[in-house]
């Protein structure tokens, strides 16, 4: 028999296909494009998300990520506009022009993405869009939020239907419209290790930081996860390092400055003593500048005989501090011992805090990005792409307990991509139409 002779099986059987595993395998694969703008309207990050599963039991996983620079005159447009809590009424015509121009660069990335990855709109679910926003504080924990995405324009170019806006049907709920990140984060560490039945801590060390504890067992069908901030986040790092260079220098890149340094002790008790450390803030959808760490330092007698490099130190020993309360804090939530923990975000390059991480919490078997074989844990474009995922598949995206939202909620807005993606799209969403939802739940 050749091998191109048809196999049939025993008795009266079906025909016998030796690809329908492989078919049924690509039938549950799906794909979505994660774009995210960032937070100093600089650039754009782009990602493809490989994902197999619906919902939280997905497995997810990027096959292609890129970032692009953006023009001066976009950040600088976007820079005039963020003001929170209160941005500047008479900008308010300026928005849809800048919404317009950033559209070109979004769909320019996502043409990008469909060519090094061979996807079309006909293979790609979806567009998940996560940006900074347009934030207002009308009174004290009630905000009003504005998506920077012009969906419209985007679905039009690239011919695939869009999802963004996540945050706004959390903060019509009475919550701060973050932090959303936990849920995408849960299904990318349920994919590096499906079977894992334990504790990980995701510490997300970047210019504002949060401790995150992920409870993982088989009796939990719903994630479980307890998070915390923590202040001061390394904006102050880089605070420290502009002033007393004189803008000579924006970063201690890699902590190689402060691991240089010795630890103040009159510096670091005045700085546990500042309110900000003892009790942070909670979620805020701008970086809090650590403006009370810094009057603090100019404060004390001879903080102008101190180096840098001493300062530098100091301040890595606070956050590190910081960093311990708050998975103390976790473990006091939950008694089951954390044994998995990783580090992400810019600062997990910095191996100054991730060895007085290492060494403060070692009970804890602490790990890097690329430890994981990965650049991040998570990426915030990989992070809306997952959104748009949760979107499509029915599954509220918020956790109330965080966000302070009165309700979980479906997040995001979709806008109708060519024909032929949004039927496609239509058909899924409706296959993944959960069989009960309460009317508290429902969208």
């Amino acid at each position: 028999m050749s091998c191109n002779d048809t196999v049939h099986g025993s008795g009266d059987g079906p025909e016998f296909d030796p690809f329908r595993l492989q078919r049924a395998a690509e039938a549950r694969r799906r794909y979505f494009v994660g774009l995210s703008l960032s937070s100093d309207g600089s650039s754009l990050a782009g990602s493809v998300v490989q994902t197999c599963g619906v919902g939280l039991e997905a497995e997810a996983r990027s096959v292609s990520s890129m970032s692009l620079r953006l023009p001066a005159s976009l950040q600088e447009a976007w820079q005039h506009l963020d003001g929170f809590p209160s941005p500047p009424g008479e900008s308010a015509g300026e928005v849809p022009v800048m919404l317009a121009e950033l559209a070109e660069y979004q769909a320019t990335m996502v043409h990008r993405l469909m060519t090094e990855t061979r996807l079309g709109p006909d293979q790609l679910m979806a567009i998940g869009v996560e940006d900074p926003g347009l934030w207002c504080e009308v009174q004290k924990n009630l905000r009003c939020y504005l998506g920077l995405c012009d969906a419209a324009s985007l679905s039009e170019a690239t011919g695939i239907s869009v999802i963004d806006g996540f945050p706004a049907r959390d903060v019509s709920q009475n919550g701060r419209g973050g932090p959303l990140s936990p849920l995408p984060v849960w299904i990318l560490l349920r994919s590096l290790d499906p079977f894992t039945a334990s504790t990980w801590f995701v510490v997300e060390l970047k210019r504002s930081i949060r401790v995150s504890c992920f409870l993982f067992s088989a009796l939990d069908t719903m994630p479980r996860v307890i998070s915390f901030p923590v202040e001061p986040g390394l904006l102050l790092l880089d605070l420290l390092v502009s002033k007393m260079t004189a803008n000579e220098q924006a970063i201690d890149q890699g902590g190689r400055l402060a691991v240089q340094g010795k630890k103040i002790p009159e510096l670091l008790d005045a700085w546990k003593a500042v309110e900000g450390f003892r009790n942070p803030a909670p979620w805020n959808p701008r970086v809090v500048p650590p403006v009370a760490f810094i009057e603090r330092l100019n404060e004390l007698a001879h903080h102008d005989l101190w180096s840098l490099q001493d300062i530098l130190c100091t301040a890595t020993h606070l956050i590190a501090e910081g960093i311990e309360h708050a998975v103390e804090k976790c473990r006091t939530a939950d008694d089951r011992p954390g044994t998995r923990g990783v580090v992400c975000g810019g600062g997990s390059e910095n191996g100054f805090i991730v060895q007085q991480i290492r060494s403060r919490i070692c009970e804890t078997s602490w790990c890097v990005p690329g430890d994981l074989e990965l650049e991040d844990v998570a990426p915030r474009s990989t992070q809306a792409a997952l959104l748009a995922l949760l979107h499509v598949d029915h599954v509220p995206a918020n956790l109330p307990h965080l966000t302070g939202a009165q309700t979980p909620r479906v997040l995001g807005r979709l806008t109708p991509g060519a024909p032929f993606n949004w039927h496609r799209l239509l058909e899924l969403m409706a296959q993944n139409k959960p069989s009960m939802m309460s009317l508290r739940r429902a969208i």
